[in-house]
C-alpha cells in the first residue's frame, strides 16, 4: 500500500521541531512513498527545508505564495500525493517507528475510510498542575477514554490521522474557513472530514492505539490566559 505524508510549517521558529517530526517520518519501519512539505507563506523556511532535504528523491517542497492555513495547506499537500492513503503529522510532532505501519494494518484488514491514533503530550517544562488529562483535546492531545482499539469514531486528531485519499479529496478535504491561519485559531477541522465521509461512504473511521505520535507542548500551552483563549476559539 502506497502512502503519502504531508507535514505542514509555516515560520522558522519551529524549525527544530519541524525537523525532528520529518526526520521521525523517514525513520519509519513502513516507509512512506513520499512525504510532501507544504511551506505555508514563508519564503525563507521553504529555501531552508529544500536545502536541508532536496537530496532525498522521496520529499517534495510545495510553497504557498501567501498565508493560508492549515487546513487549505493539508488539503493542498493530499492533492499533490499519489499515494493511496494520505498520513497527516503536525510540524510539532514526531512519531514513534512503526506509526505508518499500524495505520496500514488498519486498511489492509478492515474498509475504513479513515483511521486514527493517539496523540500523546509531550511538554516542553513540567506539565501544569492545575491541568488536568480531560483536558488534553485543547492541547491538540487525545484525552483518557478517546476510544478504544478499533473503535469505530467520528474523527481523530490532525496530528495522528490518515485517509484514503481519494476519498478525503471527493468530499471537498479540509474547509480552508477552519483551522489555524495567523491570529485565527477555529478549531475541529478534522470534524467536518469525518462528518462528509460518513454521509458519503458507507465505512467506518476507526482508531487505532499503538499509532502512536508524540505532540511537543511548548510552555505558552499550560498557561491559563492561553487556554482561555484556545476554549474561545
Amino acid at each position: 500500500m502506497r502512502v503519502s505524508v504531508v507535514i505542514c510549517g509555516y515560520t522558522l521558529d519551529r524549525i527544530e521541531v519541524l525537523t525532528a517530526a520529518i526526520d521521525s517520518v523517514l525513520a519509519q519501519t513502513y516507509p512512506p512513498d513520499e512525504v510532501i512539505i507544504v511551506i505555508d507563506g514563508n519564503p525563507p523556511l521553504f529555501e531552508h527545508v529544500v536545502g536541508a532535504y532536496s537530496h532525498l528523491d522521496m520529499i517534495e517542497v510545495e510553497l504557498n505564495a501567501e498565508n493560508r492555513g492549515i487546513s487549505y495547506s493539508r488539503t493542498r499537500g493530499a492533492e499533490l500525493a499519489e499515494g493511496e492513503v494520505v498520513a497527516f503529522i503536525d510540524d510539532d510532532a514526531v512519531a514513534e517507528p512503526g506509526w505508518i505501519g499500524r495505520h496500514v494494518e488498519v486498511y489492509e484488514q478492515t474498509n475504513a475510510v479513515a483511521t486514527a491514533g493517539p496523540v500523546l503530550p509531550m511538554w516542553v517544562e513540567t506539565e501544569p498542575a492545575f491541568f488536568p488529562e480531560e483536558f488534553y483535546w485543547l492541547v491538540g492531545c487525545t484525552e483518557p477514554g478517546f476510544a478504544a482499539d478499533g473503535e469505530e469514531i467520528r474523527n481523530g486528531y490532525g496530528s495522528n490521522v490518515s485517509y484514503r485519499r481519494e476519498a478525503f479529496l471527493a468530499v471537498g478535504g479540509y474547509d480552508a474557513a477552519t483551522g489555524r491561519k495567523g491570529d485565527r485559531h477555529i478549531q475541529a477541522h478534522e470534524a467536518p472530514v469525518g462528518i462528509r465521509l460518513a454521509e458519503e461512504y458507507d465505512r467506518p473511521i476507526l482508531y487505532t492505539s499503538l499509532a502512536r505520535v508524540r505532540h511537543t507542548l511548548f510552555p505558552y500551552r499550560g498557561r491559563f490566559r492561553w487556554l482561555l483563549f484556545r476554549s474561545f476559539w
